[in-house]
């Protein structure tokens, strides 16, 4: 692979400025891939054309697991909008409401349900939201903390928990590195010590029953739930065009939550079906088998929404087929910005903006502060890229060997390359996660990023002291332990100085 030197950092660092200043992430995103097929063509305007799209879009989108992915999150749009344009997802929301009692209730059952669902990451914010969506609009609870939630658990629990096919992925490159620097450990039995300093994602997941159970809030997102609770708007302007209100011009007095409850059971049920055919639990899921599982699932319960609205007389069975195709035709955008996201990590890989920025930091790594290097390495180069399974690939080679040698523990310095990867995957606005969760939430991407990275910030920081402290401890449990402190400590300080307590009541509260 060619090495393109600093100029592999300018089409993701284009992509993440645009994305901030414009508001606009598809401008960004495009904008950001011809700089990049122009540098791969070296500056050559028709070459930089071929490369803009034999190489990278017409490629991308061949490729299997992107075409599924598109194709899949189209149908998930049609199922949304006869969902929702039918009455259902407004009725199951209020039938729902009989036991999600409150704001409180609705989050933590999100969160409950997101650690449920911790076979796939996408599967996890694809089905989650889709549900919770009336259920937060009637709780009056921010489109953009229903985002956050999916993807802080959706990516989290997939390392957490050694059944993944992400920890499949991780203990791969672990066990191809273990062979060649001499190691007979098996690579998953070893994930096993890995966990304990799996710190950014346990704190990830445990920061949110916190700030649920605080019912405080600060910054961005404080002012997204206060939007909320006092103005009923539970997404901002920015997401208007990935929601759609109840359909007044249907006859929705027959809308009844078995109009969304029955395609619920249907949609679960076929997943799970699905899953035992392709021998789930005893054997790990292939992605084109959750992909499949879930396009199969989507596509009947869509089917049984449909039917179910016309037998209730609520629209005919022609309005309802033009419903779901305006659903579909909805999930264009998020159709262009994700196959955009995918050639920028493309072109970052055919720059080689990972391995460049491996190279320039490996030589100022010290012994001691290895992990929390690496933490922070790993940091960059996946918010850079969007991707945390590219950042596996780049590192994990570099820290098990450096580890070894500097006499680090190796376990420590693998979890701080896993933890890196997920934060920076977890917060850049070019991410293929932070879209679909922001899509499946009905949320902006921009406001999605801007509402969350402060919290991730908070876990982020607190696993860095925890990665630093750690070479002095001969415990694995105790980084843990008082990186969850500094946590709890850095939103409770947070809350203080910029925060405020987000109420059911109409009245505001003052600032906390």
């Amino acid at each position: 692979m060619e090495g393109f030197g600093i100029l592999s950092l300018l089409p993701p660092v284009i992509a993440i400025i645009l994305a901030l200043k414009t508001k606009d992430v598809i401008v960004s995103l495009i904008s950001s891939v011809a700089v990049g097929a122009l540098i791969l063509a070296h500056f050559n305007p028709h070459g930089a054309f071929v490369v803009l799209w034999q190489d990278l879009y017409f490629a991308e989108l061949s490729k299997s697991w992107n075409a599924e992915l598109l194709i899949l999150i189209t149908i998930i749009g049609g199922f949304v909008e006869i969902m929702e344009r039918s009455g259902g997802a407004r009725a199951f929301g209020n039938y729902a409401s009989r036991v999600v009692k409150n704001r409180l209730t609705a989050q933590l059952s999100t969160w409950i349900g997101g650690l449920l669902i911790f076979f796939s990451d996408s599967a996890n914010s694809l089905i989650m939201g889709p549900i919770f969506r009336p259920i937060y609009d009637g709780k009056k609870v921010s489109r953009e903390k229903l985002a956050y939630i999916l993807d802080s658990t959706s990516s989290p629990i997939c390392v957490v928990l050694p059944i993944t096919t992400w920890v499949a992925v991780i203990a791969g490159i672990m066990q191809n590195e273990f062979t060649r620097v001499g190691v007979t450990e098996d690579a998953f039995l070893a994930y096993g010590s890995v966990l304990p300093y799996l710190l950014y994602p346990i704190l990830a997941l445990l920061l949110v029953p916190m700030v649920a159970l605080s019912g405080r809030e600060f910054g961005a997102m404080a002012r997204a739930e206060h939007r909320a609770v006092h103005t009923g708007q539970t997404w901002s302007d920015r997401s208007a065009h990935l929601n759609t209100k109840a359909d007044e011009s249907f006859d929705l007095k027959n809308a009844k939550a078995s109009v969304a409850g029955i395609p619920l059971i249907v949609l679960f049920g076929l997943i799970i079906l699905m899953f035992i055919s392709f021998g789930f639990p005893g054997s790990d899921l292939e992605g084109y088998q959750t992909r499949m599982s879930l396009g199969t699932a989507y596509s009947v319960a869509t089917l049984v929404c449909l039917f179910m609205a016309v037998r209730n007389k609520i629209m005919t069975f022609s309005q309802g087929i033009s419903v779901i195709m305006e659903g579909m035709q909805k999930m264009t955008y998020m159709s262009v910005v994700l196959l955009s996201s995918f050639c920028l990590g493309s072109v970052c890989g055919q720059l080689g903006a990972a391995a460049f920025i491996a190279e320039v930091t490996q030589s100022i790594l010290i012994p001691g502060l290895l992990p929390c290097l690496m933490f922070v390495i790993a940091c960059v180069i996946s918010f850079a890229t969007g991707t945390a399974t590219g950042t596996f690939g780049i590192l994990l080679p570099i820290a098990i060997p450096m580890s070894l040698q500097v006499d680090i523990n190796m376990y420590l310095c693998i979890a701080a390359v896993v933890s890196g990867a997920l934060f920076g995957d977890h917060c850049s606005p070019i991410s293929d996660t932070t879209m679909l969760c922001s899509a499946a939430s009905g949320c902006d991407n921009i406001d999605h990023v801007i509402t969350q990275t402060p919290h991730a910030l908070i876990a982020a920081s607190a696993s860095a002291i925890g990665f630093l402290i750690a070479p002095m401890l001969s415990n694995a449990v105790l980084p843990l332990i008082i990186a969850t402190v500094v946590m709890v400590a850095g939103f409770w300080t947070a809350c203080k100085a910029k925060g405020e307590k987000i109420s059911d009541s109409t009245d505001r509260q003052s600032a906390v």
